[in-house]
């Protein structure tokens, strides 16, 4: 009996996972300005028309946030002048924390922090989701993609769709 709720518990947490978000594929991606660790604005609108955008909701507490995280860096050093990577830690409560964080795991991309929720969030959420969350944007600011926990081949597979949309976009 016990683990026929664990099942159905899990079949309800993972059919429900997006159901927090605001945004859906298809939707045009709504901009948002935060700042990242170093003290730097990034702006969503900058990149539209330009360069697509690869966003990765997470916690540094977060066990599956931390198991993608390697194939997020290592194909951000292949995609980089393709698409911009971000990272936005929404649930930890010390900046200083996420910082050292991101020492520790040398990631190589922007990483904002929202724990204030004012910013990303407000956007992007309006309820408890799963997380790690990922969204692809086009380069025309459109969601293309929202996923949960991704393998490295998962991972390759949106990013590699995304350059190729942007190079028939301007061909």
């Amino acid at each position: 009996m016990h683990r026929l709720l664990s099942a159905l518990l899990f079949i309800s947490i993972a059919g429900s996972c997006f159901s927090g978000l605001i945004v859906a594929k298809g939707d045009p991606a709504p901009n948002f300005s935060i700042f990242n660790i170093k003290g730097k604005r990034f702006n969503l609108a900058d990149y539209k028309g330009k360069k697509s955008v690869f966003i990765n909701i997470f916690s540094i507490i977060c066990e599956p946030c931390k198991a993608e995280l390697p194939s997020i860096i290592k194909l951000h050093s292949k995609y980089k002048e393709s698409i911009e990577f971000v990272g936005v830690d929404i649930s930890d409560p010390k900046k200083i924390d996420v910082e050292n964080f991101v020492k520790a795991s040398e990631i190589p991309f922007t990483v904002c922090w929202d724990a204030i929720s004012k910013t990303f969030y407000s956007r992007y959420i309006k309820g408890g989701f799963n997380m790690p969350t990922s969204i692809f944007i086009d380069a025309d600011g459109n969601i293309k993609e929202i996923t949960g926990v991704l393998t490295e081949d998962e991972l390759e597979n949106f990013l590699g769709r995304l350059v190729s949309d942007d190079k028939k976009r301007t061909d």
